[in-house]
C-alpha cells in the first residue's frame, strides 16, 4: 500500500514517535509520517548497502547495519559506512549509552563500541599521502610538516594544502626537525641534498647554511635559540652556532666532543647548551 520495497525493520524519531524511518531490502531508506505513500516519503539511497536488518537512532542521527556494513546517514542525507572498524559482518543490533558511544552486537563476532575521535587527522582531511612525518611547527594558523619527502604546510582554518616558495625549495628532502624562533624566523633542519640548515625569514626570504659557509655537516638533525637569541643546530659532525644568519662558532672534537653525531640540542636560561648522542 505504501508504494515501496519490502521493509526489513522499522524504527521511529524518539520524541517524533509519527516520524518514521524504513529499511528496505534493497538499496533504500524512506522517511516521513506512518501511512505516507512513497509520493510522500522522502528516500536515502544507501549505495551498495542492501537488506537492512536494523537501525537506530541515537546521538542525533540514524544508525543502520546490513549483513557486512554498518554506518549512518550524515546531515547531508549521505550514507556513512564505518570503515577500519573490528567488527564488519553479521550485525544484528544497535544501541547507545549515555555518553554518546555507539554500540553495536554482531552474532558471529560479539560486541564493538565506537567512541567519538576528539582528534582530527590533518593529513587525512587535507589529501596528504600517508607518510612519516618527522617535525611539526604551527605559526599564524599554518601548520608546517617536515616529512622525508619534502615540506607541507596546512592552512588549519579550512584545512587546504597551501603551496609556496618554501615548500617548492625543499620538495623532495628529508626533513628533520622544524623551529620557529622568537624573531618569528622559521628553521628547517635537513638531512639530504647536501641543502644543510634552510631558514625561512619573515619577509619571505629563504637561505641555506651548508660546510660551503661554515657549518661542520650538512646532514642538520635540529637546531634550538640560545637566551641571547643565537641558534644552535645540531648535525652529524658537531655543533654550529648561527647569529644573524652567519654560523659564528663551532663545537666539535677539537673542543672535546667524543661523539660528534648529535641527534638534539636543549638550551637552558643560564646559556648552558646540552647535547645529546647515541653513545654514553
Amino acid at each position: 500500500n505504501l508504494g515501496i520495497h519490502k521493509i526489513s525493520c522499522i524504527i521511529a524519531v524518539p520524541e517524533q514517535p509519527e516520524d518514521l524511518y524504513y529499511g528496505t531490502i534493497l538499496n533504500s531508506i524512506y522517511h516521513g509520517q506512518f501511512g505516507m505513500g512513497t509520493q510522500n516519503l522522502e528516500r536515502i539511497n544507501t549505495g551498495d548497502v542492501e537488506d537492512i536488518n536494523c537501525m537506530y537512532y541515537g546521538c542525533g542521527r540514524l544508525w543502520l547495519a546490513a549483513g557486512h556494513v554498518a554506518g549512518f546517514i550524515d546531515e547531508d542525507g549521505q550514507f556513512v559506512a564505518l570503515e577500519n572498524v573490528p567488527i564488519d559482518d553479521s550485525f544484528e543490533m544497535i544501541t547507545s549509552d549515555y555518553q554518546g558511544n555507539m554500540w553495536f552486537a554482531s552474532s558471529r563476532f560479539g560486541v564493538m563500541k565506537i567512541m567519538t575521535n576528539n582528534f582530527l587527522n590533518y593529513s587525512s582531511v587535507a589529501g596528504i599521502p600517508d607518510q612519516v612525518v618527522n617535525a611539526t611547527c604551527l605559526d599564524e594558523g599554518l601548520l608546517y610538516m617536515g616529512t622525508d619527502d619534502g615540506l607541507y604546510i596546512i592552512d588549519t582554518e579550512d584545512t587546504t594544502v597551501v603551496e609556496n616558495e618554501i615548500t617548492e625549495y625543499l620538495a623532495g628532502q628529508r626533513i628533520r626537525d622544524i623551529f620557529l624562533d622568537s624573531s618569528e624566523n622559521i628553521w628547517f633542519s635537513t638531512f639530504t641534498s647536501d641543502m644543510g640548515l634552510v631558514c625561512l625569514k619573515p619577509n619571505g626570504d629563504i637561505i641555506s647554511l651548508t660546510t660551503s659557509n661554515g657549518m661542520p655537516h650538512n646532514r642538520v638533525r635540529c637546531c634550538t635559540e640560545l637566551p641571547d637569541g643565537s641558534i644552535a643546530a645540531a648535525t652529524n659532525d658537531g655543533i654550529a652556532i648561527i647569529e644573524n644568519y652567519t654560523v659564528t662558532d663551532v663545537c666539535d672534537d677539537a673542543d672535546g666532543l667524543e661523539n660528534t653525531v648529535i641527534l638534539t640540542v636543549c638550551a637552558d636560561t643560564d646559556g648552558t647548551l646540552y647535547a645529546g648522542t647515541d653513545e654514553s
